[in-house]
């Protein structure tokens, strides 16, 4: 919080280079702070709307920082206009890992942009300002190399689903919906496909820790599927439910898709599959 105050009433989020006077008006410390709040609120709502509802799912709480500065320049609101954009802004620094080095120094980049382009300026600035070697397109190794559950990718596969109005399965229960629920227990979890318990059972030879593995489902869908042998699991689902877990890429038609001798074949299609779409969702 002091430092989204000292980036909007100073410019910089550079704490330990402000000036002994930083604080003196005008204007007042207490109307910068409120120009704080209004821009962190509209920030936050903005990742939560996208399903970024707890800190595991949030890729870098100092990316807040700029977007909130940029809501202070437009009056302390992201209109429905720039939000996308916005938003594509926060996904695209959690796949460039623009703000997982010195955090001030990253944030201080945003807020010279900003500044420079004045209160007028579109929030195409911010995605922009990330320069292009560092937000090449996902390619399909990305996914299968991807073994964290909350990882960058997954953060903004998460972003991704609850833009589509993605549902968990076989629940029905829309992801966003699911992602606002505050009781404490996790409201959204990761699910294997083929769950390592299952192929411990079956004595199989393969990882299962990998992005192409992974579906987001609520706690409640997460645990009801639980380590079930994956072609019964999803055969087994409605014709509903079959339709959302297909807009997490699980294939149907094929009877041997889910089969133990077509997990190679299952995450490479699947690979490519959620490449392409984060490719899309991103304008990559």
């Amino acid at each position: 919080l002091t430092r989204a105050l000292a980036a909007i009433r100073w410019g910089s989020a550079r704490i330990s280079k402000l000036p002994k006077s930083w604080a003196a008006g005008p204007p007042s410390i207490e109307e910068s702070w409120e120009e704080t709040r209004k821009g962190l609120e509209a920030a936050t709502r903005l990742v939560r709307r996208m399903g970024w509802t707890s800190r595991r799912w949030l890729p870098s709480a100092n990316a807040l920082i700029p977007v909130a500065r940029f809501a202070a320049l437009k009056g302390g609101r992201i209109s429905s206009d720039d939000e996308r954009e916005v938003s594509r802004f926060l996904c695209l620094a959690a796949w460039a890992g623009a703000f997982s080095g010195a955090s001030e120094t990253a944030i201080d980049h945003y807020l010279r942009r900003l500044k420079k382009a004045g209160p007028r300026c579109s929030a195409r600035v911010l995605s922009r300002a990330i320069p292009k070697t560092r937000r090449p397109r996902v390619r399909p190794s990305d996914i299968l190399n991807q073994s964290k559950m909350t990882g960058p990718l997954m953060q903004i596969y998460l972003a991704y689903l609850v833009s589509r109005r993605a549902r968990s399965f076989p629940s029905g229960v829309p992801l966003a919906d699911a992602a606002m629920k505050r009781d404490g227990m996790g409201s959204l979890q990761v699910h294997h496909v083929f769950p390592r318990k299952y192929v411990e059972r079956i004595e199989g030879e393969f990882d299962v820790n990998t992005m192409a593995d992974y579906v987001i489902l609520t706690r409640e869908d997460n645990e009801s599927l639980g380590d079930e042998d994956p072609k019964v699991a999803y055969e087994g689902l409605s014709v509903d439910s079959k339709r959302d877990a297909r807009e997490q890429f699980i294939p149907f038609g094929d009877p041997d898709a889910l089969l133990p001798d077509a997990y190679e074949a299952f995450t490479k299609r699947r690979a490519q599959e959620m490449a392409s779409a984060i490719n899309d969702f991103l304008a990559l």
